[in-house]
């Protein structure tokens, strides 16, 4: 199905809006070794890695932070945060998680993405390997 592009105030011309895609992750509570494994969607714009709180607390996760989030439409909202493992394509980064209200989509944000290194490639909707940056 094709998509209506979106008018860009910015700067004055059309653009088209992407597809979205999800792919399995694997939260890990680092200290027990207990998971759960959920679809994410892979957001680019999100920073962090978000799940319902009741995910979290299913694995023994409990927060240890709160942070302000901006949900893109001009609110903050401030979530709590834990730290943990997030597995997706068979890669493993240590990350804060945050823990979303009951009934909120998993996402996949853009730090675990680049602690894995792993990127959008958005033709096919998946993600794959990424040059990294060494500077």
């Amino acid at each position: 199905k094709r998509m209506r592009p979106l008018e860009n105030p910015l700067i004055n011309r059309r653009i088209k809006t992407l597809g979205t895609f999800s792919v399995p992750i694997t939260v890990t509570n680092i200290a027990t070794g207990a998971s759960v494994t959920v679809d994410a969607l892979v957001d680019t714009g999100a920073t962090l890695t978000i799940l319902p709180a009741s995910k979290l607390h299913d694995i023994g996760l409990t927060p240890k932070g709160r942070q302000a989030f901006e949900p893109g439409d001009g609110r903050l909202v401030e979530l709590r945060l834990a730290t943990a493992e997030v597995t997706v394509e068979g890669q493993t980064a240590g990350t804060s998680v945050a823990f979303g209200p009951e009934g909120v989509r998993a996402t996949l944000g853009v730090v675990v993405l680049e602690s894995t290194g792993l990127t959008v490639e958005p033709k096919h909707y998946r993600l794959v390997p990424a040059n990294l940056l060494l500077m």
